[in-house]
């Protein structure tokens, strides 16, 4: 990006790097029309709490950025440090955001504008193709927990929510699963944070959910 002198010193500049090499990655999502945002909302999310490489401060967030021709037009962003690692961290984003969109049935929405001349042989070869990755779609196994705005619904202090509330309480943090007797945080560790028990109990020495 080449920035006119005068910019620079007549405009306000955010510099995002600077005596740091930490950096946002953009990555557009692009889903069917008929798609659940609060749901497309908290799978995007939960793929991001999957790579380690992706930075808790500043948190992650998902921006829905409107209505296309095609589809809903999503985006998220997410904080790397080094920068340098953007492309690596956006293909394994890519591959958790595929795999997660398959566990909760939502589509991928893709232009049709293409077309191929194909001769009988092709096309056979083609079909069978198409035949084979939809039977491997069918076949994925489904997620192993609920979403988590039906869990949250559970619980009496959101109940009365709607769709709006709870997208914007799914955006403040993020589902963790801890064994018998795992810590869930020190104590001082978050001042101005709290936690939700979806599914298990607190103790005084530790944590023995299996979902939170």
């Amino acid at each position: 990006m080449v920035i006119p002198n005068a910019e620079l010193s007549n405009s306000q500049v955010e510099n995002w790097s600077y005596q740091s090499r930490r950096g946002r990655i953009d990555i557009p999502v692009l889903v069917d029309h008929r798609s659940d945002p609060v749901l497309v909302t908290e799978v995007l999310l939960r793929a991001v709490y999957m790579e380690k490489a992706v930075l808790i401060d500043p948190a992650p967030k998902v921006v829905f950025k409107g209505f296309g021709e095609v589809g809903l037009n999503f985006e998220l962003w997410i904080w790397v440090d080094p920068i340098d690692r953007g492309a690596a961290v956006k293909s394994a984003m890519n591959f958790l955001i595929e795999y997660y969109f398959r566990q909760h049935a939502i589509k991928i929405a893709y232009r049709q504008g293409d077309s191929w001349l194909l001769g009988n042989d092709s096309a056979r070869d083609m079909a069978s193709v198409q035949t084979a990755r939809s039977q491997s779609l069918e076949a994925t196994p489904s997620f192993p927990t609920p979403p988590l705005r039906e869990m949250l619904l559970g619980l009496r202090y959101f109940k009365d929510f709607d769709e709006i509330e709870l997208r914007g309480l799914i955006e403040l943090g993020y589902r963790k699963h801890l064994g018998n007797g795992e810590i869930l945080v020190n104590q001082g560790k978050y001042h101005q944070a709290f936690c939700v028990v979806l599914e298990g109990s607190i103790t005084n020495n530790g944590f023995t959910s299996r979902r939170t």
